[in-house]
């Protein structure tokens, strides 16, 4: 069961906002949809056609015409067989479904999303993490503008963190491709979805579990920083070493 491990929570507790240089990587297994499914491995399938099939993708549509859209949506279709082989036909199925109920408004775009994202989790083996349980000990997250129909702009995990006295946090960890780097940082509060920013709306589910890819990349951050003391991009990164001391 690939989880945080206990010392690597208690480090996380005491690191202020950070950035850390995870060595040289493939900036695309880097991208934040393979972070956040995968850990960042190199057999990550980007999600994007199955968002672009159910045809609601905001500006990439708006100007086009019904033939272009239906075409649009027919080449999504076509990535996704050619990105998922043997079960590109299941996935199908279910986004037409997801594109039927949207369209016949049955479903919002907020819940047309999260389909669609439940469906990408089903296929990055995290689906059997994923729980309905109260604070659980990871999240995986995803947000997209409001006025861009179904998409998305954003993934990221959060990590449980039970302080003394029994308060809990969530830590953010993600990455982009421009950055080369995992951030791990205690954002600003959060909605239920897991929305922090105006003019988003935002999807995430709980996990029991995260990969091993996750489980080896963010110890490996962490650790870092706390040995090397590295900075990236922020003036500071830890707390004074005292505040540190005999975490190894």
């Amino acid at each position: 069961m690939p989880q945080i491990p206990e010392n690597i929570l208690r480090k996380i507790a005491r690191i202020l906002p950070l950035h850390y240089l995870d060595g040289p990587q493939d900036f695309e297994n880097l991208a934040c949809w393979n972070f956040a499914l995968t850990g960042a491995s190199d057999n990550g399938i980007d999600p994007q056609p199955m968002f672009d099939a159910i045809g609601i993708v905001g500006d990439a549509l708006q100007d086009l015409s019904p033939a272009q859209k239906r075409e649009f949506v027919i080449q999504a279709h076509q990535a996704i067989q050619a990105k998922h082989g043997d079960q590109a036909h299941a996935i199908s199925q279910a986004l037409k479904q997801i594109h039927t109920a949207r369209h016949g408004g049955h479903i919002d775009n907020l819940e047309a999303g999260r389909r669609v994202m439940r469906k990408a989790i089903e296929h990055s083996g995290l689906h059997a993490y994923v729980t309905d349980e109260a604070n659980p000990p990871y999240y995986i997250g995803m947000h997209w503008e409001t006025n861009a129909g179904v998409s998305y702009n954003h993934w990221w995990i959060d990590i449980r963190v039970v302080r003394e006295g029994g308060r809990i946090d969530y830590y953010t960890v993600e990455t982009i491709s421009s950055w080369h780097s995992l951030a791990i940082y205690l954002p600003p509060q959060r909605d239920i979805s897991g929305n922090d920013r105006p003019g988003y709306q935002a999807v995430r589910f709980g996990l029991t579990e995260l990969t091993q890819n996750h489980v080896d990349r963010i110890t490996t951050a962490v650790n870092h920083a706390f040995h090397a003391n590295h900075r990236m991009k922020k003036d500071v990164v830890l707390k004074q070493e005292d505040d540190w001391e005999g975490l190894t």
